[in-house]
């Protein structure tokens, strides 16, 4: 109850109202085990720079390559056997084995398919573009560019579609089409930062590679085949061993102020 100006009791009821950040962020501030790991795109305007965050961190599609669902990469977790698929007709196999190009902008061949996968494993939702940052720590800000690794070769599709060797000639004989892009392997270095008794994890390095194989149209009575797409994520430690908690004795100071030896010298007995 309140007094009002006329000294009438008034009764009073308050609210409150809280928000829930859509986004959990991992570790304090390093990465907690099994949670997203922070990737986004580094955007440039001016001497203006920021990362535009995607909202599942960094992921790999499942089912459909270009429209299945995003499953996030969870922290400290390898991934071994992960895909998705791709439906191509045999010319579009066929035209797999070509050499790609790379023209104004647009990609055939292998690189074009390359682009599609990166873009659907890789891309932030909102605006577009292949990510190419990860969070040092779990609580990376986008607008402090010193908090975010550069991953080699992840905004660069190109580059990881022409590295390596070039496609074989398509085998009509055998329906296949030999070293081609058929996976992307990514790599984290982790290691330890902080108080040896409370180490943080944070990511060190990151990069991404083409995995090559083939691909062979085995069912030649139906309008496509679906191919399989494969991603692997596999997680090394900067430092060997650096996993391992680290136990220290501390042994506390003296309450009493230090003297020298010398401060008893009158009534010290002499040696004898």
């Amino acid at each position: 109850m309140a007094t009002g100006d006329d000294g009438a009791l008034y009764p009073l009821s308050h609210a409150a109202a809280f928000g829930v950040e859509s986004l959990a962020r991992s570790g304090n501030p390093g990465y907690t085990k099994g949670q997203r790991i922070l990737a986004g795109v580094h955007r440039v305007n001016g001497d203006q720079e920021v990362v535009e965050q995607r909202e599942t961190g960094l992921a790999h599609p499942l089912g459909s390559c270009t429209s299945g669902p995003l499953v996030s990469i969870p922290f400290g977790h390898d991934v071994q056997a992960s895909s998705c698929f791709i439906p191509l007709t045999e010319s579009e196999l066929q035209s797999m084995c070509t050499v790609s190009t790379f023209t104004e902008g647009t990609m055939t061949g292998a690189a074009h398919q390359l682009l599609t996968i990166m873009n659907r494993s890789s891309v932030s939702t909102s605006s577009g573009g292949i990510v190419d940052v990860l969070g040092v720590t779990g609580d990376a800000v986008d607008a402090v560019i010193s908090s975010w690794i550069a991953i080699d070769n992840g905004g660069d599709a190109w580059a990881v579609a022409s590295s390596g060797t070039s496609p074989l000639p398509y085998s009509a004989t055998e329906r296949t089409c030999s070293n081609i892009v058929t996976g992307l392997k990514y790599t984290i270095s982790i290691g330890r930062a902080g108080s040896p008794l409370d180490p943080q994890e944070i990511i060190v390095g990151a990069r991404i590679d083409p995995v090559y194989g083939s691909w062979t149209y085995k069912n030649v009575d139906a309008t496509t085949n679906n191919f399989r797409f494969s991603f692997s994520v596999v997680f090394d430690r900067y430092i060997a061993e650096s996993d391992k908690t680290q136990q220290r004795r501390i042994i506390a100071p003296s309450v009493l102020p230090g003297v020298d030896e010398y401060v008893f010298f009158p009534f010290r007995r002499p040696r004898t």
